[in-house]
């Protein structure tokens, strides 16, 4: 397996991209181990990501009055 491309494994089926993923997939949460060490490790991996942008007060204000006018 390519380190600097993971893959996921679902269901015995390799995922190389979010295409591969069952339709309506959100994310997924995953266990991960350290082999020399033997510590594990459970993470999360979000598909789609949406930032929500704080708008600055002249921005605000041309929204409001745009979507009245």
């Amino acid at each position: 397996m390519d380190m600097t491309n993971p893959t996921w494994i679902y269901q015995e089926r390799m995922i190389t991209e979010i295409s591969d993923m069952p339709e309506g997939t959100y994310g997924f949460i995953y266990e991960t181990k350290h082999i020399p060490t033997g510590i594990k490790y459970i993470g999360k991996k979000v598909l789609f990501f949406e930032r929500n942008k704080k708008l600055g007060k002249k921005a605000l204000e041309e929204l409001i009055t745009g979507s009245l006018g």
